[in-house]
């Protein structure tokens, strides 16, 4: 959900593309940003949510707020998103009124909240809400992204991932003997293998040509999922953010005028390192692209978002994932929908 008439802000829900993901239905609510999506591990489903809820607002808006959160809270659920309020002890339950309404949905719906440092200035604002607190793992606030003043909260799901294969086995022709492919067709004995109908004499034509491409042209794995790392990403870019992180720590461990500098300077440097490698990659592309536009076409595919096909939900309101179920459902409403023309109405 993005924010209007305004740079910046906005809240969103990045979901890799092995899993599958379905958008939650969420009512809008004026003032307040949420987005969402269930995600199918293969083992367990579970619920995130991403939550910006403004300073200051007014309890009527609250109740909408927890009472959207409260209908999706069933299962494994995650709620993330910057919440603010400063003003709760979530240690001894004590909070101002609007601490209060938070702390009070937590509790009708045994959840968890597990920040228990700033997360921007000393002030705890951005909250990690679960339903198990074995849900997740591995909690850290980190150093903030971008030009965000807010620190990033990191941790580990703990589901079982089984994640959908991201590569597939395609032909090799780089490496392929097609002089000894066409050979082996050319000397078949088609007369002979060849007879029937139609249908027959393809069937067995395919299953010859099969054959032989298996004998003359290898195969290989091919990811079909994108590089961990961007084009432009070189060891340069790497040093500045480890220098970075490691002066982020400094800083936290102890933010004296120094240590302090010493952070944002590191900051500045890798936005700027980040900015000058990204453009002069693109600016060789831009100039190269008459002479090598395979690579030009390679980077701005991609840049692409593509689609997928499902989840989809069938006629008794199932959730479908799998290819297999997603293909019998689409087939199934196509026949509903499917009319026969009336033939014997047609004139001579």
């Amino acid at each position: 959900m993005d924010r209007v008439n305004r740079v910046g802000g906005g809240v969103i829900v990045y979901v890799k593309d092995t899993l599958r993901a379905t958008e939650i239905k969420i009512d809008n609510i004026d003032g307040v940003e949420i987005t969402g999506a269930t995600v199918d591990t293969g083992s367990a489903k579970l619920t995130f949510v991403n939550v910006y809820r403004p300073p200051n607002t007014s309890p009527e808006t609250d109740v909408l707020l927890y009472g959207e959160l409260r209908k999706i809270s069933v299962g494994h659920i995650i709620i993330v998103g910057d919440f603010n309020c400063p003003n709760v002890n979530y240690d001894l339950l004590d909070a101002d009124n609007e601490g209060m309404r938070l702390l009070e949905f937590l509790d009708d719906n045994f959840l968890l909240q597990l920040i228990d440092s700033p997360t921007r200035a000393n002030n705890i604002l951005d909250l990690l809400i679960v339903s198990q607190v074995n849900l997740v793992r591995n909690i850290e606030i980190s150093e903030p992204i971008g030009n965000s003043d807010h620190n990033m909260i990191k941790f580990n799901i703990n589901l079982e991932n089984k994640i959908m294969s991201n590569s597939q086995t395609v032909p090799d022709f780089k490496n392929a003997n097609f002089e000894g492919f066409g050979n082996s067709l050319a000397i078949a004995n088609w007369e002979d293998l060849l007879g029937g109908n139609a249908e027959e004499m393809w069937g067995e034509f395919l299953r010859v040509f099969k054959d032989q491409e298996r004998n003359y042209i290898p195969y290989k794995i091919k990811r079909t999922s994108g590089d961990l790392k961007p084009k432009w990403w070189n060891i340069a870019i790497g040093n500045a953010l480890n220098s970075r992180n490691r002066a982020y720590k400094r800083y936290k461990s102890s933010p004296t005028v120094e240590n302090t500098n010493s952070y944002f300077s590191s900051r500045r440097e890798c936005k700027r390192l980040v900015r000058f490698y990204k453009r002069e990659f693109e600016l060789n592309i831009a100039r190269e692209c008459k002479k090598n536009p395979k690579m030009f076409f390679s980077y701005v595919n991609k840049k692409s978002i593509k689609n997928p096909i499902g989840p989809v939900i069938d006629a008794d309101g199932t959730l479908k994932t799998s290819n297999v179920d997603i293909a019998k459902t689409l087939n199934e409403f196509f026949l509903s929908v499917f009319t026969e023309k009336n033939l014997s109405h047609i004139g001579t």
